[in-house]
């Protein structure tokens, strides 16, 4: 009778301990009946239902991955200490760094305005936004908090400041010719 309950016990514990470690594919045999095979069918079940959740979350993590790394704006996650924890290529790219990641945005950027910017966001709990220069380009730099993060995105505006000053300088000239 011993032997009989420790048997399935001991199954039992190894791929309760398999499953625990992520091994989602550990199943228990359904030999026998009463009570040692309904509860061998509830921990399949629930390895079962494990691993579907897991699988459905990895896929949407592969996405959210493709997602960010897509995205043409610069965007990084900041911690509470002001570094970077994660960045898409962009924000790289446009901060003209390999790899900005557990570095910080002071060290990053060198620009107190930033900083004040994220400041901000930080003790306001709202979103603030604040233009930066950086290697010929005019970024537009927002700050968002999120939960204990922040999120900085920047965007690229060099084009649409040049289109701007043209833009003024025409309307300037147009003025001037039809005054003379």
């Amino acid at each position: 009778l011993s032997r009989r309950l420790t048997g399935p016990i001991s199954l039992l514990t190894g791929v309760v301990a398999r499953v625990a470690e992520g091994d989602f594919h550990a199943r228990l045999p359904l030999a026998g009946g009463g009570e040692v095979r309904a509860l061998a069918e509830g921990v399949n079940a629930m390895a079962a239902r494990l691993q579907q959740q897991f699988e459905g979350l990895a896929a949407s993590s592969r996405e959210l991955d493709v997602l960010f790394a897509s995205v043409p704006a610069g965007i990084a996650i900041l911690g509470e200490d002001g570094r970077v924890l994660r960045a898409n290529p962009a924000f790289g790219t446009l901060l003209g760094e390999r790899d900005p990641v557990g570095r910080s945005v002071w060290e990053l950027t060198r620009d107190p305005a930033l900083m004040d910017a994220a400041r901000a966001a930080r003790e306001r709990g709202a979103a603030t936004a604040r233009e930066t220069v950086r290697g010929g380009r005019v970024l537009l730099a927002s700050v968002s908090p999120m939960e204990r993060e922040l999120v900085l995105v920047f965007q690229d505006v060099t084009d649409a400041r040049r289109l701007e000053d043209t833009k003024r300088e025409l309307v300037a000239n147009v003025s001037h010719e039809l005054r003379t």
